[in-house]
């Protein structure tokens, strides 16, 4: 802190936590757990929703898989800021109870996703053999 006494700076140091005893180096492997899992994750949902939406549909899919990774975002920005006054055990155990709701919303979606696959498998009599169907529309094999 430094303060002005007439003519000259009186400078003196306010310490208001004391220095951490942990190396820095601890979070390094925590770091590198969280960047995989989220570059897994990110892959992931890109090639499901990119294989799994229609042609004219993709990019809108897409940004829609940016928009919900936002969201995200901005629910962790709003309990980090609004929940500064507890703990931070507290804060990850919030955190811990969202991500489980959200492994049960998904498991529920993806179980009906699946069911209304099996559907149309059971519907259709299976892949289209294009070879197939151009012999049978080529007028020269009808002769």
């Amino acid at each position: 802190m430094i303060r002005k006494a007439n003519y000259s700076f009186n400078a003196s140091l306010i310490t208001v936590t004391e220095p951490n005893s942990v190396s820095v180096l601890w979070l390094g492997p925590q770091l590198m757990i969280i960047a995989a899992s989220e570059v897994f994750v990110c892959v992931a949902g890109w090639e499901f929703a990119f294989t799994e939406a229609p042609e004219s549909m993709k990019s809108v899919i897409q940004a829609y898989w940016y928009v919900v990774e936002a969201l995200g975002n901005v629910l962790i920005i709003l309990v980090t800021r609004f929940g500064s006054s507890y703990r931070q055990v507290t804060q990850f155990f919030f955190f811990a109870i969202l991500v489980f709701l959200a492994t049960i919303l998904l498991y529920i979606l993806m179980k009906r996703h699946e069911k209304l696959k099996d559907d149309d498998a059971k519907y259709n009599d299976g892949p289209i053999n294009y070879e197939l169907v151009m012999q049978n529309d080529n007028p020269q094999n009808q002769l």
